[in-house]
This record gives structure tokens, sequence and C-alpha cells, in this order.
């Protein structure tokens, strides 16, 4: 694989760990505009721990099933299935469906397998513009069965709800037609539970608590209370499916970092209920997710990442204006 290496910048050092909420003004501006000539690369790993799990489903509309199936022959354990979701028939004739992995880990030989399948499904002519979503599972291991850090979680995600749904979004800047249908927000769901906690004084009450919506943002639905096995999975429903393999690794990066930040001593308790005091309900509904909140969106980056250059990843997803073309001369690979 390529090895890229970051632009270097007089304001920013992207291998150091600098609160990019607290930048001067002018700094921040220049970093913004310079991200308009960026784009975002693949990387050979993204430094995750070896327990670190996750499975990716990846929803096509269009594109013919049988040579679909047929193009993983050289991929052991990705699976083909017909989700009634973007799958149809015409003509006798199977279209759509969705490409299902193994349990993968942060290997080269994983991301170099999974850009060569987005790349078929492209030559295949597989189109995700109305339907297909790009679900991420994750083993419940990466958060553990400690209560107190499904709790983080569930106040994080309640917080930041707007920032993690539009940079789900990835090169779009805005949800799939579906996304209500398949994964509505849970934020206000979420806060009315964080007001009721005392109910759910332990792990196994919380999660059955959380098991019973499936169709939604983030899906507690396969995590199964009291054994958290690596086979017991988060899933992160949200995602617009993408082609682009760099887009599949910031979505795996950003919410792996996420999760893992929830069990971290460094979690921020504090700050976070703080934020929580200022919620509204009437703020957090998707009709409003498409619209940038660069503050929240500076303070969740620096709260879940050690990194500039994983700080530069998100936001630049989450900011869009992305620039795909590789061959242009303003552009700068990350």
């Amino acid at each position: 694989m390529r090895r890229y290496e970051l632009h270097k910048s007089n304001f920013i050092n992207f291998n150091s760990n600098d609160e990019l909420r607290k930048l001067p003004g002018t700094d921040l501006t220049n970093l913004i505009l310079e991200m308009e000539k960026y784009f975002l690369s693949l990387r050979e790993t993204i430094n995750l721990d070896d327990y670190i799990g996750f499975g990716l489903e990846l929803e096509f509309e269009e594109a013919k099933a049988i040579p679909a199936e047929d193009s993983l022959k050289d991929f052991p354990g990705w699976l083909y299935k017909s989700d009634g979701t973007v799958w149809e028939k015409i003509d006798f004739i199977d279209y759509g469906g969705e490409l299902v992995s193994p349990i993968l880990y942060d290997k080269e030989e994983t991301w170099l397998d999974l850009d060569k399948i987005c790349k078929t499904l492209l030559m295949l002519k597989a189109t995700a513009e109305e339907k297909a979503a790009g679900h991420i599972h994750f083993g419940s291991q990466i958060i553990g069965n400690d209560y107190k850090h499904w709790v983080n979680l569930i106040k994080l995600w309640t917080f930041y709800e707007n920032i993690i749904y539009r940079f789900s979004f990835g090169e779009q800047t805005k949800g799939r037609d579906l996304l209500k249908t398949y994964a509505y927000p849970e934020s206000r769901n979420f806060k009315f539970l964080l007001d009721f906690l005392n109910k759910y004084n332990n792990t196994e009450l919380l999660i059955t608590k959380l098991r019973k919506r499936r169709k939604v943002g983030i899906s507690f639905a396969y995590v199964s209370s009291g054994k958290f096995a690596k086979y017991n999975t988060l899933e992160v429903r949200c995602p617009n499916m993408s082609f682009n393999s760099a887009i599949w690794q910031n979505n795996v990066n950003f919410f792996a970092k996420l999760f893992l930040y929830c069990k971290s001593n460094n979690f921020d308790e504090e700050f976070i209920n703080q934020k929580l005091k200022k919620y509204k309900y009437k703020d957090y509904s998707l009709n409003l997710y498409h619209e940038i909140y660069l503050e929240e969106a500076l303070e969740l980056t620096d709260l879940i990442f050690d990194n500039n250059k994983d700080k530069i990843y998100l936001l630049k997803q989450y900011l869009k204006g992305f620039n795909l073309k590789k061959d242009t001369n303003k552009s700068i690979s990350l």
C-alpha cells in the first residue's frame, strides 16, 4: 500500500495532539480553508488494538446480484445477502443486496480487501443514492461490562448525535431516504432514559432496556446482557453506504475511538454532564442534522482522539467539501 504523509502546516502539527477548539480564530479559519484541498486517503492501519473486532455490511442498489456474489470468491468469509431494503427483481434478474464481511481486524490486508470490494461494486455499476446503508458491528467487548461505561456512551451520543449523524453521511451532506425508517435518531430517547437512570442501576437492566429498539442509529439489539462475548455486537446503523474505502475506514476509526473513549480514564464526565444540561429537545431533530455545528464538532474531536491526524480526518468528513479526484494538482493526500 502506498504510504501517505500529511501536508505540513505552519499553524498545526498533525503528529501532535492539540486542542483544536482552542486554536486562535485565524489558525482555525486557515485550517478549515486548507482542508478544502485535502482528500482522504486509505491508511495502512488506524491503530486499533488486536482485541477489537468489527464487521461491515455494504448495501448496494442496481447492480446485478449474481456478479456481485461471484466477486467475493477471492475474499474468504465475505457473503452476499439479498437485503430487502435494496434488493429487487426485474425481468427475473435479482438486483441489489448487501455484502457482509466476516469478523475483521485493523490490519493492512483488511483495508486492501475492502478497497478491492468497493471498486468491484463500482465496476458492476452499483449505486447507493437513496436506500443503501453502511452498517458497522463492533464486538461489545470494545466497551465491556462496566455499567458506567455504557452510561458514558449514552451521555456522549445524546449530546453529540447531530455531529455523529452528519459525519456518518460520508461524502454526502444528508442522510439516505430510508434513514428515518431504519436508523432513527436516539438522542431524545436516551435523554429521557438518563433522567431515570436510577431505574436501571446495573448493566444487565440497562442493556435489556436498550435492546428493545433495533432500527435506530445505534442498536443494542445484538448485545447479550450479562455475557459481552466477542460475538455479541453493538451495531452502528446511521452511516450512508460509500464506495470509497477511505470513508469506510474513517467510519470504523471514528466509532471505535468514540466507544473506547467511553471506558477511558480520560472520560470527562463533568464536561459532558454540563453539556447535557444545555440539551434542548427541539435542537435534536434529523431535519437539522445536515447543518454544521463547528463548536460541538471540535469538542467531540478533542474528546475522543489523541492525535491531530485522526482529528483532521474527522473534521474533513464532517465539513464535507470532498475532492475525490486524486489526479488534480490542487489535491493533498491526508
